[in-house]
């Protein structure tokens, strides 16, 4: 098994465990410009949809995050540690904090 099948496997592993049904691997490529590939899944339980992006580390792990739109209707995509992911420039970058 290579480190992709295995972040793929881990990926939808975790969605499932979140009560997420039959997740659909949307995009499967370097979504972050960092050379690493990334996932964007989505999936929906009975009474909402998910969209989930794995960013793909170094060490073969990664970092989970979920779609969120703000008040003000701009989509991102929030990690559990509360970063912010915002698509500028064709990539999914980290948003400045000291913005």
């Amino acid at each position: 098994m290579n480190k992709l099948q295995k972040t793929l496997g881990a990926g939808i592993l975790a969605l499932g465990l979140a009560g997420c049904v039959k997740p659909i691997i949307k995009e499967h490529k370097d979504l972050t410009g960092d050379g690493i590939v990334d996932i964007i899944t989505f999936s929906q339980d009975f009474l909402r949809s998910y969209t989930c992006l794995f960013i793909g580390q170094e060490d073969g792990s990664f970092v989970t995050t979920t779609k969120k739109t703000s008040d003000n209707g701009i989509t991102y995509f929030q990690a559990d540690d509360g970063t912010a992911y915002f698509l500028k420039d064709g990539i999914y970058q980290p948003a400045d904090k000291g913005k």
